[in-house]
């Protein structure tokens, strides 16, 4: 998934090339004052000035994301609905045997964009329902949405943090009836600039625990982007009454 739309790729770059060279001159600077200052208290002093400096926004970033994980993230259920219920997907993925596989609900709808003969694009809208054996219907078209409910994403990017949250909501009056929210931590400038570091480093899991990057790239995490096994057995919680 892309981090940034298409048109920002360029300023990323010289942004990247800007922190770099501050972060060349910063171990300059720290060089410098090592081999100017003689005392060895006073190295000792410029070492973890040096440590402490580019360090200080990364360890309260990591606080930030603890504490978003224990209070935020992962799964809040505030109304349990009808599992014959069914909902709108409009967070752009859908597989035909989705439902039948992971989803245990009445029905799913979901838009389709295409382009007609002149080259504009056209949205039909589709259904699948869930069958009396487990497995779904083939998807068949539908005039527009007739499910109560709707999943929506919403997704804040900050450079060092992605926020990501996936919405159930009565599409009569937007009243959230569950979400299920991550934030995914991508380091602080320093590391960033000087050892070229940009991806992931750690990020909440579904149940709202903090995981390192080694935790979270587990496909059994329940953490990673995107991840359709956390975010069915979100959809579950919320459609489980009868």
């Amino acid at each position: 998934m892309a981090r940034q739309p298409e048109r920002w790729k360029g300023l990323i770059m010289y942004g990247l090339l800007f922190f770099w060279i501050i972060g060349v001159v910063y171990l300059a600077v720290v060089g410098l004052l090592l081999y100017r200052v003689k005392p060895k208290s006073g190295k000792a002093l410029v070492l973890i000035a040096a440590i402490l400096i580019p360090n200080a926004d990364h360890w309260y970033y990591q606080y930030e994301l603890a504490q978003y994980c224990k209070n935020e993230a992962g799964f809040k259920v505030h109304q349990q609905v009808s599992h014959r219920q069914g909902f709108a997907n409009l967070v752009g993925w859908y597989r035909d045997d989705f439902a039948a596989k992971n989803i245990a609900v009445g029905y799913v709808e979901w838009p389709v964009a295409e382009p007609n003969g002149t080259g504009a694009m056209v949205t039909t809208y589709w259904r699948s329902d869930r069958l009396p054996d487990g497995s779904s219907s083939k998807p068949y078209q539908i005039a527009n949405y007739s499910a109560p409910y709707e999943l929506v994403r919403l997704q804040i990017d900050t450079g060092q943090f992605i926020e990501s949250t996936y919405q159930i909501k009565r599409r009569s009056d937007n009243y959230v009836i569950a979400n299920f929210s991550w934030r995914s931590y991508y380091g602080s400038w320093f590391p960033r600039a000087v050892l070229g570091r940009g991806d992931l480093v750690a990020g909440c899991g579904e149940g709202g625990q903090m995981l390192t990057r080694q935790q979270w790239v587990k496909k059994d995490s329940g953490a990673y982007d995107d991840g359709l096994p956390s975010l069915s057995k979100f959809i579950n919680q919320t459609f489980t009454a009868n």
